[in-house]
């Protein structure tokens, strides 16, 4: 069991299974009891060491301390279930603090391997959006092959928005599963109103034909479509 860190800026407590709470201004101790042994390490900056050292992955629990750092809407309390579910999406998949494009909520960068959240974003929209991502990650090699293809000419617009659009749908139906059995239950356990929530799985329990007969200043086509016009046409 972790019991505390501390970093100037903020404090992390880790309760087992990586859960984790971000509190104001401490300095770094940790408390580590592994196996009825406790271990006392001291260090003069994790954060700043693994931000300046390129060779040193982080760790899973580098990677989450960062992100609640980074949007501090999304801090919760101590023993918390939802920091035990990103903990172990983090182990495989980087933490970008710098905000998507285009107005995005959220994004994945496939040259990355990372999720990215729009700032200023509620508590549960910000959550909503990372898990949501984080099922996307799971295609990153399928987007990543589709690019490929893209760049090399082997797609008209439709045809580039029909195969990408396909792989969200593919992992919207996995979030929505996770969201039946998690997400929505926490939500409504904690007194927390979901509407970010409520309108993905309302339009995730739609057929693939629905999506794809949006207008086009609507998704797919104001995403996919806007990007192919702006990356791929000229390719």
């Amino acid at each position: 069991m972790i019991d505390i860190i501390q970093n100037n800026a903020f404090e992390v407590e880790l309760f087992s299974c990586d859960r984790y709470v971000i509190r104001e201004n401490s300095a770094i101790d940790i408390d580590v009891n592994i196996s009825r042994m406790k271990w006392i390490i001291l260090f003069t900056s994790v954060i700043s060491l693994f931000a300046s050292c390129t060779q040193v992955p982080k760790t899973a629990d580098e990677k989450l301390a960062e992100m609640l750092k980074d949007r501090p809407s999304m801090a919760v309390e101590t023993g918390d279930s939802l920091l035990c579910r990103a903990a172990k999406i983090l182990v495989n998949i980087n933490w970008d603090r710098t905000e998507p494009d285009k107005e995005n909520k959220s994004c994945i960068s496939y040259s990355t391997n990372s999720i990215s959240i729009k700032k200023g974003m509620s508590f549960e929209e910000s959550w909503t959006c990372f898990f949501f991502e984080s099922y996307n990650m799971q295609n990153v090699k399928e987007f990543s092959a589709l690019y490929e293809k893209g760049i090399n000419g082997e797609f008209t617009r439709t045809q580039w928005v029909e195969q990408n659009t396909l792989l969200e749908y593919q992992a919207a139906k996995k979030f929505l599963q996770f969201a039946r059995g998690f997400l929505l239950p926490y939500f409504e356990e904690k007194g927390i109103e979901a509407p970010s929530l409520n309108r993905l799985m309302k339009f995730f329990s739609e057929p693939f034909s629905h999506w794809m007969e949006a207008e086009q200043n609507e998704y797919p086509w104001n995403y996919w479509g806007w990007y192919y016009d702006t990356y791929l046409k000229n390719k």
